[in-house]
């Protein structure tokens, strides 16, 4: 690892052929009035990509270059995180921009505080609707342009659950010294991979401090050959499996930190967390359900009727706005 507190702010870029919007990334990114660095990892473009980062890299003194075999998103932001020198990091995706023009600003109030996370807000856009939908904030009380609010992680995490949960990291800056003392990194060869780091994230422990502001940072665009709309139904079946299993894995250690606690309320807190993890898997589960499972291999059969428990099944006809027939399962051949 990297010494940090050199720079104030690392963007890392991680590119995988997006030449026709690398420029505008980075543009978004090199006249950002703060002490800065941006770290661009190319991970195996086999387009102009790695030419256009090239000279970017021989322009500007702040930008480092960092050039791979393809290893997949989550490995160059691994890459990326291990590289900075930032007391702070935001992770770009290349063919998206970034909006916010006072990150000296933003930053300023987070050491002012010193937060573990800052979250802003991010509009998603396409080629079709350029204008988009901007994401509201997660807390209700954040009422008026750049308001703010300081919290726990766990409640802001608990906010994310109730509204279905959209993990994601594009609105997010880390504290570099948080994500490196809870060896918090994104779990390779995984589509989703945002979501585990998101909860490894707000339940690392019980004091992360969250600021929300009531501001947009982070235009997102939607586009047809993304990796999220062009990954095929079977790896995004197995995946959903990853990720439910590490959220099954939370669900165990919320219930070993239930039982260890004398106060009330924050058992009240840690119940209703649970209860929401799992109302959210089940929705992902139903997810996978949507994509015809049954379809797959034989061991993703099985895979299948283990999740499907009747409580899991319960959630899904509470809550997904189609009938769930666990017989089907059970008696598909």
């Amino acid at each position: 690892n990297q010494s940090i507190n050199q720079v104030s702010l690392s963007f890392i870029v991680p590119v995988y052929n997006v030449e026709q919007y690398l420029c505008e990334c980075l543009d978004s990114l090199i006249h950002q009035n703060i002490d800065k660095e941006i770290i661009v990892i190319n991970d195996g473009s086999t387009d102009n990509s790695l030419a256009i980062a090239m000279e970017y890299f021989s322009r500007y003194p702040f930008i480092t270059l960092i050039n791979q075999h393809n290893k997949g998103l989550s490995a160059a932001r691994n890459i990326g995180l291990k590289a900075a020198r930032g007391r702070y990091v935001y992770f770009i995706d290349s063919d998206d921009y970034v909006v916010e023009r006072h990150f000296d600003a933003i930053i300023d109030l987070a050491d002012k505080y010193q937060v573990d996370v800052l979250n802003g807000l991010r509009r998603h856009f396409s080629e079709q609707d350029p204008e988009g939908y901007l994401r509201p904030p997660e807390s209700p009380n954040l009422k008026k342009p750049n308001d703010w609010e300081l919290i726990d992680g766990y409640t802001h995490f608990d906010r994310m659950l109730k509204r279905d949960w959209a993990p994601g990291i594009h609105y997010s800056i880390f504290r570099t010294k948080f994500l490196r003392q809870h060896h918090i990194s994104f779990p390779e060869g995984l589509t989703a991979e945002d979501t585990p780091f998101t909860i490894d994230v707000y339940t690392a422990n019980e004091n992360v401090r969250v600021i929300e502001i009531n501001r947009e940072f982070y235009r997102y665009r939607q586009r047809a050959n993304s990796i999220t709309t062009t990954v095929n139904n079977s790896t995004l079946l197995k995946d959903i499996f990853s990720v439910c299993e590490i959220l099954d894995k939370r669900v165990g250690g919320f219930n070993h930190r239930i039982k260890a606690m004398s106060d009330p309320e924050l058992q009240a807190k840690y119940h209703k967390i649970r209860f929401n993890i799992i109302r959210v898997a089940a929705i992902m589960y139903g997810i996978a359900y949507r994509y015809q499972y049954l379809k797959f291999s034989p061991t993703l059969r099985e895979q299948t009727k283990h999740y499907f428990a009747p409580q899991i099944v319960q959630f899904m006809q509470q809550y997904l706005p189609y009938k769930v027939d666990l017989d089907l399962l059970q008696n598909q051949e």
